[in-house]
């Protein structure tokens, strides 16, 4: 356990290295938060197919939480590019006869990379609108429809629906936002850590400890550990960081979203390792571990909705482990997704770059 207490030591011998892995992603999620919380009012742009009492009641929900813009459909992209509006929708015609027939029903969504607001909007319909397909099954003919959906808005009347109102999409969209953060940054820290590795081999530190009798395997496990043991200190506090600054209750969900992040944590640890192995100097490291973990955090939908983003880069995104660890995410906050699949894909990962850093350290 010498080089796990070593590498401890090394990492954590001066301010800078504690102002870096706890102090900066501490800011930067406090202030993305703040960010978005202060751009709770939204401009949404509405185009109404349907025309019906349903789009209509729609569209008054969205105006509790946004100012309603009217516009046609074939002036949305450029409205969107001028920050005219921060997110559009499209009401298809048949959205009532669909969802009084408790049909699944869709409204199409628009969106910029760089805007967050639409993840409350989008809740916010999700919910509204699978409310009304269920009183859709429930209703006896159009009239008892309407009449149901009216109590329901008013609260007179409860049927076996969980709704989620515009405080809870609010809350849950700054959780999300603050968890993207929290995987962006121990991406990013603990891929450059563990670059101590390549130190240790310009130093001839690496020479040394294998002609003792320390193996490259025991070497590597001890690295590993260490960064691990720094990782679950990240861990918890970011997320508690997050539930703190969202003030999310999320109760025993919490052990499943801590189960993402350590096997996610390995998987940056591995990936670094890997990185180290393949390099010849930190300097080159350093500008590779760049040049992957940005990306990676751009796909994977840390600092945005992921569904704002072309159906191409999507499907690419599937291919960076960032994006299944924020999938994992949405499984547990909002149910949309298998929260199973999310965590073997992680192990996919991890047992590819443990791969990749054996390979490296035959070279």
């Amino acid at each position: 356990m010498v080089i796990v207490k070593n590498n401890l030591k090394r990492i954590f011998k001066s301010k800078m290295n504690v102002a870096f892995f706890i102090l900066l992603p501490v800011m930067l999620m406090y202030m993305m938060v703040q960010m978005q919380m202060a751009s709770n009012t939204y401009k949404v742009a509405v185009v109404d197919y349907d025309q019906t009492e349903l789009s209509n009641r729609v569209i008054e929900k969205l105006k509790e939480m946004s100012n309603i813009v009217d516009v046609e459909e074939g002036d949305i992209k450029n409205g969107l590019l001028e920050s005219q509006y921060d997110y559009a929708i499209v009401i298809p015609k048949g959205l009532m006869e669909s969802a009084e027939a408790g049909k699944d029903v869709q409204i199409e969504g628009y969106g910029i990379m760089e805007s967050n607001v639409s993840v409350p909007v989008k809740y916010m319909l999700r919910s509204y609108l699978s409310s009304a397909i269920v009183l859709g099954e429930l209703k006896a003919d159009k009239a008892d429809y309407l009449d149901m959906l009216k109590e329901y808005e008013e609260g007179k009347v409860v049927y076996e629906i969980k709704d989620i109102s515009d405080k809870e999409a609010t809350i849950k969209s700054n959780f999300v936002l603050a968890l993207g953060i929290s995987v962006m940054c121990i991406l990013l820290l603990l891929t450059f850590s563990t670059t101590l590795i390549i130190k240790d081999k310009d130093s001839g530190m690496y020479e040394r400890i294998l002609s003792g009798p320390t193996g490259k395997a025991k070497y590597n496990a001890q690295h590993i550990l260490a960064y691990f043991l720094v990782a679950l200190v990240q861990v918890f506090l970011l997320i508690y960081l997050a539930k703190a600054l969202s003030n999310m209750e999320i109760g025993k969900e919490i052990i499943k979203i801590i189960g993402l992040f350590v096997v996610f944590s390995l998987v940056a640890v591995t990936l670094g390792i890997a990185i180290s192995n393949f390099t010849k100097n930190t300097r080159q490291a350093n500008a590779i571990i760049s040049l992957i973990t940005i990306p990676m955090c751009m796909l994977g939908g840390c600092l945005w909705d992921r569904n704002m983003m072309p159906e191409g880069m999507q499907k690419i995104a599937n291919a960076v482990p960032t994006t299944w660890v924020m999938k994992g995410i949405d499984s547990v906050v909002s149910g949309v997704g298998n929260y199973g699949t999310c965590l073997a894909a992680l192990f996919g990962f991890l047992v590819v770059f443990f791969g990749l850093s054996l390979i490296g350290q035959k070279r």
